[in-house]
């Protein structure tokens, strides 16, 4: 049975931007990331009943999985009830320039999340994510569309959004 085994972790806080569109009804605020670097041990662990034992070699080297882990506290400032928020989340590296995106391949894409806020409420929308590697440095995080509890639908404005990024 083939296992990998966390021998220690590394964690690192990324710079977070949020950007609101005029007249949002959803504004983003408090945005908060971690990159979080895990070295493991690509070695076969034994389990009872299993014919094989524990292989650990130099050929075996240790590996990093990367993780972030972010949240955003999501307000709703219109008058009607939201049932939910798309928002696009795109990675930076040190140059600021796109690295792979979090939630897809793409360098930017959109998460659609299920957030039911009532009038004036507010929620924190925390996720935990895989990333490709440690060149991540920052995150942008914009309010791409949300959907009203009657049916209607709020989108960006699209220049907005290429000003953006």
């Amino acid at each position: 049975m083939a296992a990998a085994t966390v021998l220690w972790a590394k964690e690192q806080s990324l710079r977070v931007r949020t950007f609101n569109p005029a007249h949002a009804p959803v504004l983003l605020k408090d945005p908060q990331a971690t990159l979080i670097e895990e070295f493991v041990d690509p070695g076969e662990e034994w389990s009872p009943g299993a014919r094989r034992s524990r292989v650990n070699s130099v050929n075996n080297p240790r590996v990093s999985v990367f993780t972030v882990k972010g949240q955003v506290e999501c307000a709703n400032q219109s008058s009607q009830t939201i049932e939910a928020v798309g928002l696009t989340v795109v990675s930076l590296d040190a140059f600021h320039e796109r690295t792979q995106s979090l939630w897809q391949s793409a360098s930017s894409n959109s998460q659609y999340t299920d957030l039911a806020l009532a009038r004036w409420e507010s929620k924190t929308l925390s996720w935990t994510e895989r990333a490709s590697s440690r060149d991540l440095y920052e995150l942008a995080i914009v309010v791409r569309a949300v959907r009203f509890a009657d049916g209607s639908v709020w989108q960006a404005p699209q220049e907005e959004l290429v000003d953006v990024f």
